[in-house]
């Protein structure tokens, strides 16, 4: 029986310089499939091949990196896509509006395969988590059995989560309260109150400058 071969994760380098694509290629080809561009426009028209992250350069002629970085989020069909800038630049000014306009990562060259290797897998790794975080809010949405908080709350909470995946912890903390959607199991087995007791003792883990009412 044939198993079902899983999408490997496509890469885009944005890069002026041939030689910079080249050292990219060498060190991410072996785990991902590399698509590359040459210029900030180029790079623009590619996206419509919906790679899974972008290491983009910043110094290009005609539309520099920053501009790249702000059109790829202005997209809504391209906006949650991971970029990492890879530049000769390290002044604070570049790292700031890199992250300014959107950015999630900045990797100063030389390139590195020991630097560029795990910050792709990390930034693969948290769209991955923000990706099946989303899921399960859908699902959610469409049956609101938890007990832990009214539906608006709930929603509204998690989205907070969902946004501010770039700090690892809110990934973490918002899936595990995902987790407690059995809560009126709990409830229904161990009684009312204690299932409002771990209820409340998880909302302030969560969030302890707020309470949740039940």
């Amino acid at each position: 029986m044939s198993m079902k071969k899983e999408k490997q994760t496509t890469l885009l380098l944005v890069d002026d310089n041939s030689d910079n694509l080249r050292s990219l290629r060498e060190i991410l080809t072996p785990d991902y499939i590399c698509m590359q561009a040459v210029n900030g426009e180029r790079a623009l028209a590619m996206m419509a091949r919906k790679p899974d992250l972008v290491l983009l350069d910043i110094d290009m002629p005609v539309m520099d990196g920053f501009e790249v970085c702000r059109r790829i989020r202005a997209n809504p069909e391209t906006a949650e896509t991971p970029v990492i800038f890879v530049t000769a630049q390290d002044q604070v000014k570049y790292t700031d509006k890199g992250f300014a306009v959107g950015g999630n990562e900045y990797i100063q060259k030389p390139i590195i395969p020991g630097i560029i290797r795990p910050r792709v897998a990390i930034q693969l790794k948290l769209l991955e988590q923000k990706k099946a975080l989303e899921r399960q809010l859908e699902d959610l949405k469409k049956d609101d059995v938890t007990g832990l908080v009214s539906g608006p709350e709930l929603h509204s909470l998690l989205r907070i989560q969902v946004e501010n995946t770039r700090e690892k912890s809110n990934v973490i903390s918002a899936i595990i309260y995902l987790r407690l959607v059995n809560y009126q199991k709990l409830a229904s087995s161990e009684g009312t109150e204690i299932g409002d007791r771990f209820q409340s003792d998880f909302a302030e883990i969560l969030n302890p400058s707020s309470t949740l009412e039940t």
